[in-house]
């Protein structure tokens, strides 16, 4: 999942990765995920941390309102600049 500079504005060009998660979870309805949202190092490591924590949110919101998927499905987290990317691990039978 790409996001714009700063920002937890899902960029479009990540529509796709949007649309297999959504199928995935759509196909398995008994596995929950969590999805755990991480940034770049540049900046402060508090402001970093907030915002890995609203990119998470905001993949959880797009599967919610664009794909139809129960958030009771979904937990989010934040990890900031720990590790590079977007964490979709799915949890099994929650």
């Amino acid at each position: 999942i790409q996001f714009d500079v700063n920002s937890d504005a899902i960029k479009p060009e990540s529509g796709a990765v949007l649309k297999e998660m959504a199928t995935t979870l759509q196909e398995n309805p008994t596995v929950n995920i969590k999805i755990i949202g991480h940034t770049d190092s540049d900046g402060d490591a508090n402001a970093n941390l907030i915002l890995s924590k609203k990119r998470a949110l905001a993949v959880k919101n797009a599967l919610i309102n664009f794909c139809g998927i129960s958030a009771a499905r979904m937990e989010t987290d934040g990890k900031g600049a720990e590790a590079a990317g977007l964490s979709f691990v799915l949890a099994g039978q929650l």
